[in-house]
């Protein structure tokens, strides 16, 4: 009996010794490596910093756990690289890229990676009420990159600037304009091309 009971306390520990073993998170070395450029241009960027984070998962009900690593920046050729201890599962790695006047970008952490990175536009928009009525005149001006406004008054002349509009995009205008008891819709749309460095609309009523 006691020959019995020895054996299966041995058979318990080398099991929780197995099991144990394989839970673990074996560490390796590994690279992560690749190009940034110009989503339009295809010019490569000098300078963008890249961010190398590390993902731990904890759950389905919890958001992951993420730690920052390191930081370097993309030569005149766009490229940059990472050497780092990877882990196996719950861990993962991802990068995340930002440039001035680029919209950021994320990618997991891969071999020869290209990141694309999308210019930001700039847009103007002058609201003007040059046709007056009275005190209560009402112009409500809605777009996508600027919140929803609402101007009253005769002295009406307000400009907003939005500097991260989406480039080669078309973004919608919706205004109402309420004079003398009337109220009127209009909608257009501006197109951001990458051939002007500020692009301005104008809204006179």
């Amino acid at each position: 009996m006691k020959t019995q009971f020895l054996l299966c306390i041995t058979t318990l520990l080398l099991f929780f010794t197995s099991c144990s073993k394989r839970t673990e998170s074996p560490i390796s070395d590994a690279t992560a490596f690749g190009h940034v450029f110009d989503k339009f241009t295809q010019e490569p960027i000098l300078g963008a910093e890249v961010h190398l984070f590390q993902s731990e998962f904890t759950s389905f009900f919890s958001p992951d756990r993420i730690t920052y690593l390191e930081t370097t920046l993309t030569d005149k050729d766009g490229f940059f690289e990472f050497q780092f201890e990877e882990l196996d599962f719950p861990f993962s790695h991802f990068v995340y890229v930002e440039e001035h006047g680029f919209f950021p970008e994320q990618k997991d952490a891969e071999k020869n990676m290209e990141i694309l990175l999308e210019p930001q536009a700039s847009l103007q928009l002058h609201v003007k009420n040059v046709n007056p009525f009275n005190e209560l005149d009402t112009i409500k001006v809605k777009m996508s990159c600027i919140n929803t406004s609402y101007l009253i008054g005769t002295n009406i002349d307000t400009v907003f600037l939005c500097n991260d509009a989406p480039s080669e995009k078309y973004i919608n205008v919706i205004y109402w304009i309420s004079k003398n008891g009337n109220k009127q819709q209009f909608v257009d749309s501006i197109f951001t091309s990458l051939e002007h460095d500020l692009h301005k609309y104008y809204i006179e009523h």
